[in-house]
């Protein structure tokens, strides 16, 4: 299995006048349901990043994650689930179709002395094409 390398992610860097290391805020779907609530973590976000402006001329650098809008994540969840189920079952079927495949292949291979095996003496193995469904 090959590894993958750790990459150092870079660290956005300070504004000059910040004394207090990154805020970070999430929010989430419900919290952004309609314009009104948009408007309202706006200012949440822009009070946070004015915090200690008038006790010592600083800032705080403020960031905010999103997350997903109210059920999707649940809808994500779901598809994830049905599309790992379908792998699943698409490589059980093939491989199930490949062992299927050989057994019948080794059933009906024989041996016959014909070319350069009749003059070294080993047996050849011949093979018979199989086509259709397995029977039953």
């Amino acid at each position: 299995m090959a590894v993958v390398p750790k990459v150092k992610l870079p660290v956005p860097k300070l504004p000059t006048n910040a004394k207090v290391p990154w805020a970070l805020h999430k929010f989430g779907g419900a919290s952004l349901a309609t314009p009104e609530l948009y408007k309202l973590c706006a200012d949440l976000l822009i009070a946070e990043s004015r915090r200690g402006k008038e006790s010592d001329g600083s800032c705080t650098p403020t960031m905010a994650i999103v997350s997903a809008r109210g059920g999707v994540t649940d809808r994500l969840v779901t598809l994830t689930l049905t599309l790992t189920l379908t792998l699943t079952l698409t490589l059980t079927l093939t491989l199930t179709l490949t062992r299927w495949r050989w057994s019948r292949r080794r059933s009906t291979t024989s041996t016959s002395q014909s070319g350069c095996s009749t003059r070294c003496g080993l047996a050849r193995p011949t093979r018979t094409p199989t086509r259709g469904p397995p029977p039953p």
